[in-house]
C-alpha cells in the first residue's frame, strides 16, 4: 500500500512512516494495517509544503492543467485533456512538457497518448488543492468531454463517477451511468464491481430524491445489487439485498420486482440463506406467485417451478410433511407446461433446472433412463441457450446422471467444460464444481487420500461463494468416505455432529445412521430405523443414499419383508448405478444382490452381485470391487450348498486383500452370512 501511495519514491515513503509514527498510527506494531488504515490516505505537511514549492516555481498554466489531471484519475488522455483544459494545443504540450521535465508526471505513449501521475499521494495532494467549486466545475467538464467522445456507451464507470461529484443538477445522469456500468460489469463476469456500482447508483438516487418519485428503479438497483452479491459468492449481502429489494418492491407494488428478490433469495445457483430458515425464502416465493396474478407468464412458470423445488428440499430435509419432499408436485408439472406454452426458452431451461436440482439423488418413477434423458434436453437446451449460468446448474444435473449411467467419459467431457468455464469466467461455482467431480472420481476409484483434499479444496471454496449446498455436498460426500473406509465409529460420530448442528435438516442425517450401525452390531438402533423408514416409505420418494444406509440395515437385520419391498423400488435400477450428486454410490446390481440374499433369493443374488462385480471392474471402481467380492462372499455362506463355504472362503479373500491395499476395513454387516434371519 505505500508503494502504491509514494510510487516507491525515498523522500515520500519516510514522510508517510514519519507521518505515521507520528499520528500513533504504528503503535500497534502493524505496518500493514497502518498502511491501509484512514491515516495513510492524509497527505503529510512536509509532502505539501514540497510539492507546494515545485508547483510555484512551475507557474499558473502547469498547475492548472495538473489539477485536471487530478481530477480526471491517476492518469488522463491527451484527446480527453485537450477537451477540457481550455488552452491551445501546443500551450498544453508544453505545459505538459514542463510537468514530465518536473518529475510530476510520465508520458505514456498509445494510442492514445496518456499522461499518468508518478505517485499517486502526489494525485492526492492536487486535487485537494482544487476548491470545492473549481472541482465541481472540472469534473462536469470531464463527463461531459467523456459523453461527446465516447457517445454515452463506453467508460460508463468513469462518466458515472465524475457526474457524481459534478453537483446536485447531474445526479439523474450519474444515476443512469452507474447503473449502467454495474449492469455491464455483471455480463462481464465482474461482480464485486457490479455491486459497488449498483450502490453507487442507489446511493445517487437517495441523494436526488429519486427513490420516492422512481420507486420502481430502487428496486431494479436493489435486485441487481443482490444479484451480483450472490453470483460474486457474498451470500450475506446478497441475503441483504434481496430482503430489501422485496420490501421495496411490496411498497411500490412491483410484482415483477418481488418476482425478481424472491427468485434471487431462493437461488437460481442454489444459493441458499439458511440462517433464515426456510419459510423466509418459501413465504417470499408464495407472496410474489400471489402478486404474479393468474395466467401463462414466465414469472408465473418461474415461481411455481421455484417454489415446488423449496418444497421437495423442506421435505426432504425433515422441515415439512413426507409429501412436500416429492420432487414431482403439481407445481412443476404446470411449470413445464406453461413454460412450454409460452414458447420462452429461457424460461423452459429455467423450469427444467430447477425440477433436476430437486429430483438429485432420488429415485425417480421412471428410472435412470427418465434421468438421463430429462438432463440431456437440460443440457442441451442450456448450451443452445449461451447461458453460461443455466449450463452450470445442468451441469451438476447432468453428473448424477451420467454416474447412473456408469458414463466415465461423459463425467470426463463435463469436467472438462467445467475447467474451462473456471478458466474463462474465473467464477467460484465452476471451480467448486470441477473440485467436486475430480474428487468423485477419485474416491470412485479409491484414491481416498486425493479424494478427501480437492473434497477439501472445494468445500473451501463452496462454503463462501455458494453456501449451504455446497457444505451439504461436502458433508454427505465425507460420511461416505468414511464408510467406504470402513470406520463405523466416525461415520456415526460425523452423522451426529452434522444432525446438531445443522437442526434444519432434521430429516437427512439421521437417515443414514444405518451406515454407522451395521458395522458396530446395533441391531436394536437399526431395526428402530428401518422400521420408521418402512411405515413412510408409501409416502414419499426414497432417496439413493438413504437407500444405500437401508439395504445394510436389511442385511445386518435378516428382514426379508423390507428387503423385498426396497427390492421392488430398486427393481427399475438394474443395470444401471446409484448416485448422490457427484458422489457414487455403487451398481443397482450390488445393493439388489444384497437385499435378494436377505430375501434367501440365492441365484438372483449372485446374478446380481456378478453382474455389480463386472460393472466395478470396467469403471475402476475398487473399493466397490473388494465390498461386492464381500457381499458374493456373504451369499455363498448364507446359501451353504456343497463347496460355497470355500468359494466364499477364497472370495473373502480376495475382497479383504483388495480392501487392504487401499486402506480399507470391511465391517460388513455384524455377521459373516447374508439371508434371512426368524
Amino acid at each position: 500500500m505505500l508503494r502504491e501511495r509514494t510510487g516507491g519514491n525515498p523522500f515520500l515513503v519516510g514522510e508517510l512512516l514519519r507521518h505515521l509514527a507520528e499520528t500513533g498510527s504504528l503503535d500497534g506494531g502493524d505496518v500493514t494495517e497502518a498502511a491501509t488504515g484512514p491515516a495513510a490516505d492524509v497527505v503529510p505537511e512536509s509532502v505539501r509544503w514540497v510539492v507546494g514549492q515545485r508547483l510555484a516555481r512551475l507557474g499558473g498554466p502547469v498547475e492548472h492543467v495538473l489539477g485536471l489531471v487530478a481530477v480526471i484519475g491517476q492518469q488522463a488522455e491527451l484527446t480527453l485533456l485537450r477537451r477540457v483544459a481550455g488552452l491551445g494545443f501546443d500551450d498544453l504540450l508544453a505545459a505538459l512538457d514542463v510537468a514530465v521535465a518536473a518529475r510530476l508526471l510520465e508520458e505514456r505513449p498509445g494510442p492514445p497518448v496518456r499522461y499518468a501521475f508518478h505517485h499517486p499521494i502526489v494525485r492526492d495532494l492536487l486535487y485537494r488543492r482544487l476548491p470545492a467549486s473549481e472541482r465541481v466545475r472540472a469534473h462536469r467538464q470531464v463527463g461531459e468531454a467523456l459523453e461527446e467522445l465516447t457517445g454515452g456507451a463506453s467508460r460508463l464507470g468513469e462518466l458515472a463517477d465524475h457526474f457524481a461529484l459534478a453537483g446536485e443538477p447531474f445526479a439523474h445522469r450519474a444515476v443512469g451511468y452507474a447503473q449502467r456500468s454495474g449492469e455491464q460489469a455483471a455480463a462481464d463476469h465482474h461482480y464485486e464491481e457490479a455491486a459497488h456500482r449498483h450502490r453507487q447508483a442507489l446511493a445517487l438516487l437517495e441523494q436526488a430524491g429519486g427513490a420516492a418519485v422512481d420507486p420502481e428503479r430502487r428496486v431494479q438497483l436493489l435486485c441487481g445489487q443482490a444479484d451480483a452479491w450472490a453470483a460474486a459468492g457474498q451470500a450475506r449481502q446478497a441475503t441483504d439485498a434481496y430482503l430489501l429489494a422485496a420490501a421495496a418492491a411490496r411498497s411500490a407494488g412491483s410484482a415483477d420486482g418481488l418476482a425478481r428478490a424472491a427468485l434471487g433469495l431462493g437461488g437460481p445457483t442454489g444459493f441458499w440463506p439458511v440462517d433464515l430458515g426456510q419459510s423466509v425464502p418459501a413465504g417470499l416465493l408464495g407472496e410474489a406467485l400471489d402478486a404474479a396474478g393468474p395466467g401463462d407468464s414466465p414469472a408465473r412458470a418461474l415461481l411455481l417451478a421455484r417454489l415446488a423445488c423449496w418444497q421437495a428440499a423442506a421435505g426432504r430435509l425433515g422441515a415439512a410433511a413426507p409429501e412436500a419432499g416429492w420432487p414431482d408436485p403439481a407445481g412443476f408439472g404446470e411449470a413445464v407446461a406453461m413454460a412450454r406454452r409460452l414458447g420462452d426458452r429461457r424460461t423452459l431451461v429455467a423450469v427444467l433446472a430447477d425440477q433436476e436440482t430437486a429430483w438429485t439423488g432420488i429415485l425417480r418413477p421412471g428410472g435412470p433412463a427418465a434421468a438421463l434423458a430429462a438432463s440431456a434436453e437440460l443440457d442441451r437446451l442450456a448450451a443452445e441457450l449461451g447461458d453460461a449460468d443455466l449450463a452450470w446448474q445442468a451441469g451438476q444435473a447432468r453428473a448424477g446422471a451420467l454416474l447412473t449411467a456408469g458414463d466415465l467419459d461423459g463425467i470426463d467431457r463435463l469436467t472438462e467444460r467445467e475447467a474451462q468455464a473456471a478458466q474463462e469466467r474465473r467464477l467460484p461455482r465452476h471451480l467448486w464444481l470441477l473440485l467436486r467431480l475430480r474428487s468423485a472420481m477419485a474416491m470412485l476409484r479409491g484414491d481416498f487420500q486425493d479424494s478427501e483434499r480437492l473434497a477439501t479444496d472445494a468445500d473451501e471454496l463452496g462454503r463462501r461463494s455458494i453456501g449451504t449446498p455446497a457444505a451439504m455436498a461436502h458433508d454427505a460426500q465425507l460420511v461416505f468416505l468414511r464408510w467406504l473406509q470402513g470406520r463405523p465409529g466416525q461415520v456415526e460420530a460425523l452423522l451426529d455432529r452434522l444432525a446438531a448442528q445443522q437442526t434444519w435438516a432434521t430429516g437427512a442425517w439421521p437417515a443414514l445412521l444405518p451406515l454407522a450401525y451395521a458395522g458396530q452390531g446395533r441391531d436394536a438402533d437399526a431395526r428402530r430405523l428401518l422400521d420408521r423408514a418402512m411405515a413412510a416409505l408409501p409416502s414419499r420418494r426414497q432417496s439413493a443414499a438413504g437407500l444405500v444406509a437401508l439395504v445394510g440395515a436389511c442385511a445386518q437385520l435378516g428382514d426379508g419383508a423390507a428387503a423385498g419391498r426396497l427390492s421392488a423400488l430398486l427393481a427399475p435400477w438394474a443395470g444401471h448405478h446409484l448416485a448422490a450428486g457427484q458422489i457414487y454410490l455403487g451398481a443397482a446390481g450390488h445393493h439388489l444382490g444384497i437385499l435378494a440374499a436377505t430375501a434367501g433369493r440365492w441365484e438372483d443374488s449372485l446374478g446380481h452381485l456378478r453382474t455389480a462385480l463386472a460393472a466395478h471392474e470396467r469403471l475402476g471402481a475398487r473399493p466397490w470391487q473388494a465390498l461386492t467380492a464381500q457381499a458374493l462372499a456373504g451369499t455363498l455362506r448364507g446359501r451353504d450348498q456343497p463347496g460355497d463355504q470355500d468359494l466364499a472362503a477364497a472370495m473373502d479373500a480376495t475382497a479383504h486383500a483388495s480392501a487392504a491395499r487401499l486402506g480399507m476395513d470391511l465391517p460388513g454387516w455384524g455377521r459373516p452370512a447374508l439371508g434371512p434371519r426368524p
